[in-house]
C-alpha cells in the first residue's frame, strides 16, 4: 500500500499526516510550538522547524510505504539567507508590524498594496534600516520554500507562495514585470545592494525524490514520485487557503500545490 505524506508547519503547530489511495487517514503526528517575541521580532527557531518536524513525523506510521509527500507553511515573512544557506537575522514572521515605511513606500511607487507582512517590504525596511546583513543577502525565500530547499537542494516556490513575497502578474503568472523594474530602478537610485532576479518563476530539475516540475503553463509548487499514479486526491490543506492535490500525468505522480484564494488558479 502507498500513502501520501502532507506536512503543514502552521503557526501554533507542525502536523504531518498519511492518507492511503481512498483517502482514508492513515497515521498522523503533530509537534505544539510558538513564536516568540525577541528584540522587537516576533520569530521562530528555525532549529525547532527541525526538532519539530522530525517530532511529528516520529509519530507517523509505515513511513516505508510514503510514495509522496507535500510540504504547507504560514507563508509572509522574511527567511535571508547568504551564498552559502547561512540565516542572515532571526526569521521575521507574518505577525509583524514593523515595515509600515517601506509598506508604504512600495505601494505609492507600484500603485498596489503591499501589506507590512510581505517580503518585499521586509526587505525594503531592513534596507531603509541600514541593516548590515543586507548586503550579504543571496537567497529571500519562506518558510515552506526553505523547507522545500532543504528536502531537494532546489531553490524554488510555487506561484501560490510567491505572492506573499512580491506582486504577481495574474496573467503571466510570474513577478509583476513592470514592478520588477520599478524595485530594480529605485534599488539603483539609491544604490541599493538587492534587485529582483530575472528569471521569476522558472523551473530547474533536481536528482532527487522530489523535483520541481512545470506541467503546462500552470506553474505551481510540484513534488514528483515515480512510478506511482491515482486519482485526483487532496493531501492537505490549511486555513490559508492552500490545498496540496494528487494528480496523475502521463503515469507520473504530481502533487500540485495550489493557492485557493486565487481565483485565476481554479485547475482543480
Amino acid at each position: 500500500m502507498k500513502t501520501c505524506l502532507g506536512i503543514e508547519l502552521g503557526s501554533t503547530r507542525i502536523k504531518a499526516v498519511t492518507i492511503d489511495d481512498s483517502f482514508k487517514l492513515i497515521s498522523s503526528g503533530d509537534y505544539t510550538w510558538a513564536s516568540r517575541y525577541e528584540n522587537g521580532v516576533w520569530t521562530y527557531s528555525l532549529d525547532e522547524v527541525w526538532t519539530g518536524l522530525k517530532s511529528a513525523l516520529s509519530k507517523v506510521e509505515d513511513r516505508e510505504t510514503i510514495a509522496a509527500a507535500g510540504v504547507s507553511a504560514m507563508m509572509h515573512g522574511y527567511l535571508a539567507f547568504d551564498k552559502d544557506w547561512n540565516l542572515l537575522t532571526p526569521f521575521r514572521t507574518w505577525q509583524n508590524t514593523i515595515t509600515g515605511q517601506a509598506a508604504a513606500e512600495l505601494t505609492e511607487l507600484f500603485g498596489f498594496n503591499v501589506p507590512q507582512r510581505w517580503s518585499i517590504a521586509h526587505l525594503y525596511q531592513a534596507v531603509l534600516n541600514g541593516e548590515e546583513h543586507v548586503s550579504r543577502i543571496a537567497h529571500l525565500t519562506t518558510l515552506a520554500g526553505y523547507i522545500h530547499y532543504k528536502l531537494t537542494g532546489v531553490h524554488a516556490i510555487g506561484i501560490g507562495e510567491a505572492s506573499g513575497m512580491f506582486p504577481i502578474d495574474s496573467t503571466a503568472l510570474d513577478y509583476d514585470r513592470a514592478m520588477v523594474e520599478k524595485f530594480d530602478s529605485l534599488s539603483a537610485i539609491q544604490a541599493l545592494p538587492c534587485k529582483m532576479p530575472d528569471q521569476g518563476f522558472r523551473f530547474a530539475a533536481a536528482q532527487s525524490i522530489f523535483r520541481r516540475m512545470r506541467q503546462g503553463d500552470h506553474t505551481f509548487c510540484i513534488m514528483y514520485f515515480p512510478g506511482y499514479c491515482g486519482k485526483w486526491r487532496v493531501l492537505a490543506w490549511n486555513v490559508g487557503g492552500t490545498l496540496l492535490v494528487q494528480i496523475p500525468v502521463q503515469g507520473v505522480f504530481y502533487v500540485f500545490r495550489i493557492s485557493l484564494l486565487d481565483q485565476k488558479s481554479g485547475y482543480i
